[in-house]
């Protein structure tokens, strides 16, 4: 049986904006017999070096078994073209909706409203045929102030390709 994060994925789309076309990405293109890292790309990120790292670490992930990656950002479609214009290997995806991060949080009893989430909350997450195989984000809790969260040393402290890598190289068989 699935399970409801799985489920949530299924009736998920994407509207999404690539090479100056709006594109509609659901379940079976993302996510069906495919192992994917989706990791946040707020606007609070140091974006061009937290982008560049992932760009610079794209092979090695694709070398251990990942088949894309993709920047998801909930708080703005100007994540797409800016993705694009840096990096022909990073897949940007707008979560307009906000269902994405959503999902990411209820499977992981996150409690903390999805506006705050999804404009400042920095996850990242191999999904393996739609379902979490892989789970690394920065806390944000109820209680915590904004001088925390927005502090550079707080926001991906600990994230980026790096524990994804040696995650992957640390359970192949």
């Amino acid at each position: 049986m699935s399970s409801t994060f799985n489920q949530q994925l299924h009736a998920l789309t994407f509207t999404t904006y690539s090479h100056n076309t709006v594109q509609t990405l659901d379940y079976e293109s993302l996510f069906d017999q495919r192992r994917v890292v989706i990791y946040s790309h707020t606007q609070i990120t140091s974006m061009y070096l937290y982008l560049q790292r992932w760009d610079n670490n794209h092979q090695q992930l694709k070398q251990n078994g990942i088949d894309d990656v993709y920047a998801v950002n909930s708080d703005s479609a100007f994540i797409c073209p800016y993705i694009e214009r840096i990096s022909q290997q990073i897949k940007p995806l707008f979560d307009q909706s906000q269902q994405f991060v959503s999902c990411v949080a209820q499977s992981q009893d996150i409690e903390r409203s999805i506006k705050d989430l999804s404009q400042l909350w920095q996850y990242q997450v191999i999904v393996n045929n739609g379902e979490i195989e892989c789970f690394w984000h920065n806390p944000i809790k109820t209680n915590m102030s904004w001088k925390v969260i927005k502090n550079h040393r707080y926001r991906c402290h600990g994230l980026g390709p790096e524990p994804v890598l040696k995650y992957l190289i640390d359970t192949q068989q």
